[in-house]
């Protein structure tokens, strides 16, 4: 007799239920490895399956991160980006070999990563943006809101298959190189870096005194245009960099109004410049449409004829050709310098307009009178500086 075909399916059937491990409803499809090419290179986001023989604590689902590497027990951090899945699997045998004999790993992409760029670092909002064909570097960054920092001080870091190429993007938004803007692949990795930056202080008389940003290998000059740069009042011939609780002299003036650039110390994080005030000065006093104190400029000379300029000039009357420089010696002697000052301003051959010396005296008298009582009354203030002069 025979049998029914409807009857013989049922009992096959059931035989493949009641077999052990048969796979009556065949693999669930989330554990399946994927059908990828031979070539495929792993990727930041790709997850992986890796099975060490007899070894299930070495057994398991990884994600390779962002910084192309995956950590797994013993081994600890893998690179995996830029290889293949056999590439991997020697490379992960090999590293085993130091605990296991005769290790036989496989390796399998669990699922692929996504078509995606992210772009890190000094842009506008750091994010992961999903991959366009034939996008550059320039789409990329003005799809994340454009550089954070002029282009000159910013250069990318394009990660790919772990290899990173370095791109000054001057090259790109300034120079007009296209050869620099490069053609992005899915998974790239593109880290916007700005130039190393230290932080210096700067006291004394400045535009904003206190802590300052510069570029590494920047020096004084740049630290103090940081700074707002100098008042009238700063001693920059006289200036100093505190490094270590050592004192460096740097003569500011020269490296700054003179263009040394040969004196622009190059400054280290954390050091402190101190630029003190001026403290020369001179006094014009007696027929001037403005008597007082004046301030020598730092790191220039200050003549008579610029003292009295400064002072407003002669007043109407004034006995110009009998103009007296009182000037205290350094053996505490009082002299009295007479100088025609009618002749400097006429230029005349063999006139010559004296430079003055700290805490100089310059006395114009009246016309017509010989200014006698006049210079003893100015010697008298003389035994009080701080007063006369401004101090």
């Amino acid at each position: 007799m025979r049998s029914s075909p409807w009857i013989l399916f049922v009992v096959l059937s059931l035989v493949a239920w009641l077999v052990p491990g048969a796979p009556a409803q065949g693999t669930p499809p989330g554990d399946r490895p994927l059908e990828i090419p031979s070539d495929y290179k792993l990727g930041p986001e790709d997850v992986i399956s890796v099975v060490t023989r007899d070894v299930p604590e070495l057994s398991g689902d990884f994600l390779i991160r962002l910084d192309g590497k995956f950590t797994m027990p013993i081994i600890g951090d893998v690179e995996a980006a830029g290889l293949t899945v056999t590439e991997l699997k020697y490379r992960l045998e090999q590293a085993l070999r130091r605990e296991l004999r005769e290790p036989q790993v496989t390796v399998n992409v669990k699922q692929m990563r996504l078509n995606r760029v992210y772009v890190l670092g000094a842009v506008g909002r750091p994010s992961i943006i999903d991959y366009r064909p034939g996008w550059r570097l320039t789409e990329a960054i003005a799809a994340v809101g454009g550089l954070a920092n002029l282009p000159e001080r910013l250069r990318a870091l394009v990660i790919r298959g772990g290899k990173t190429t370095v791109v000054e993007l001057r090259e790109i938004f300034i120079d007009g190189k296209n050869e620099s803007n490069l053609l992005l692949q899915p998974g790239d990795v593109i880290s916007i870096q700005s130039d190393a930056t230290i932080r210096v202080n700067i006291l004394g008389p400045v535009g904003r005194p206190g802590l300052v940003t510069i570029l590494e290998g920047q020096g004084i000059v740049e630290a103090l245009a940081a700074a707002g740069g100098e008042s009238e009042r700063a001693a920059l011939t006289k200036a100093k960099v505190v490094r270590r609780g050592q004192e460096i002299p740097v003569d500011m003036y020269a490296a700054v109004k003179k263009g040394r650039t040969d004196l622009n110390l190059k400054l280290e994080d954390n050091d402190t410049i101190i630029i003190p005030e001026v403290t020369a000065r001179i006094a014009v006093v007696g027929q001037v449409k403005q008597s007082g104190a004046q301030v020598i400029p730092d790191g220039r000379e200050w003549t008579l004829s610029q003292a009295i300029s400064n002072a407003g000039g002669p007043a109407p009357g004034a006995k110009t050709d009998g103009v007296t420089i009182i000037r205290q010696t350094p053996e505490g002697k009082v002299e009295r310098i007479n100088i025609n000052y009618r002749d400097i301003i006429a230029n005349k051959p063999g006139a010559v307009d004296p430079v003055l010396q700290d805490r100089d005296v310059v006395f114009v008298p009246q016309s017509g009178k010989a200014g006698t009582g006049e210079i003893s009354s100015v010697l008298g203030l003389m035994l009080f500086p701080l007063r006369f002069l401004g101090f």
